[in-house]
């Protein structure tokens, strides 16, 4: 979801200061739908890790977000997730080596997202066949290991965003069990 809010709320920002402002229902829809996106994407996906899904599948859901709130047709969605595939980032070498441009890669893809959305309404084409081309995202980004079985399945009839889980510390989830021991033992003793 990071990608996803921090590109929704600097874009509903600029929209608000530039006199045109987005309704709450209209910015908590456009969560709602660019979670799923990006949710569907992960769950899609069932190979090994070779590009983090939260960094690349959050892009795809933040550009999901903000072409509802533009209203964009499917032309410009189309063209909207051609351009921010061309700038998804998020390779796994950072995650091996423990280096923190691991977590700045969410920030580019946010970033990317924003650009997208700009590079659309100039009017500008992306490609179109983002997730199923030859070099799409499954077959590149998930080494053509995916099922969308589930997501056809589900996709408009149950909304992803009520599966969020807070995450607590800023850590990776399998230390946040120690984390919270080493608190309670710190509490207690």
């Amino acid at each position: 979801m990071a990608a996803i809010l921090s590109a929704t709320l600097s874009h509903c920002e600029i929209k608000n200061r530039n006199g045109s402002p987005v309704s709450g229902k209209d910015f908590l829809l456009s969560l709602a739908l660019g979670i799923d996106i990006a949710s569907y994407l992960g769950i899609s996906a069932k190979g090994e890790l070779k590009f983090f899904r939260p960094a690349a599948a959050s892009g795809f859901g933040a550009v999901a977000a903000l072409s509802k709130i533009e209203n964009f047709l499917l032309v410009e969605i189309n063209n909207a997730l051609g351009i921010m595939y061309s700038q998804t980032c998020g390779n796994m070498q950072s995650h091996v080596e423990g280096v923190p441009i691991l977590g700045l890669q969410i920030g580019f893809n946010a970033k990317a997202a924003l650009a997208s959305m700009d590079l659309t309404m100039a009017g500008f084409p992306g490609p179109k066949r983002v997730f199923n081309g030859e070099h799409g995202y499954f077959n590149l980004i998930e080494n053509n290991q995916f099922d969308l079985g589930y997501m056809k399945e589900n996709i408009g009839n149950h909304w992803m965003v009520n599966e969020l889980a807070h995450k607590p510390y800023p850590s990776g989830r399998l230390t946040h069990g120690l984390v919270h021991a080493i608190k309670d033992l710190k509490t207690k003793h």
